[in-house]
């Protein structure tokens, strides 16, 4: 169950992105999909990696940064459609019970695996936006958006 129009802006570095949100993710590009369900999302240090799970109701979402040092952090989440629309922009949404996470850090949509504020995505929460942050951040455009929205269907066209 998710609540709408529940947002709040977060604080705001002056380049206008939240301070949980790492300006690495402004490097971040499509790099792969294909309609049996797969998108990659990278950098030269770091990638998402997103597989359709229809058959569950969801995506299977994996990630890898690399930070000065060769320290490595991965992450594993399976994500609903729901959470995937809120994530990407198809929707603002905020998981229930997860309304403080938005009422402390601001944005347009949350939940677990997510908060996102405008295009600007962490998954799988807020960080710190420093080096040796476990979370990926992502400035979302509009072919990641297509590419996504392809497998999500028609619901979120």
């Amino acid at each position: 169950m998710t609540k709408e129009n529940v947002k709040k802006v977060p604080h705001l570095y002056p380049e206008g992105w939240p301070v949980w949100w790492s300006p690495k993710g402004l490097k971040m590009v499509l790099a792969e999909s294909d309609l049996r369900g797969y998108v990659a999302i990278k950098s030269t240090a770091a990638q998402l990696e997103l597989f359709h799970a229809p058959r569950w109701g969801g995506w299977n979402v994996h990630w890898w940064i690399l930070s000065a040092g060769n320290f490595e952090v991965t992450g594993h989440t399976f994500m609903t459609d729901g959470e995937i629309a809120g994530a990407f922009g198809f929707q603002d949404s905020i998981s229930e019970g997860i309304e403080w996470l938005i009422e402390r850090y601001g944005g347009d949509s949350a939940s677990l695996t997510h908060i996102r504020y405008r295009q600007y995505l962490n998954i799988p929460r807020p960080g710190t936006a420093y080096i040796g942050d476990p979370n990926i951040s992502i400035e979302l455009d509009d072919r990641m958006r297509d590419a996504v929205r392809g497998l999500l269907g028609a619901q979120y066209a």
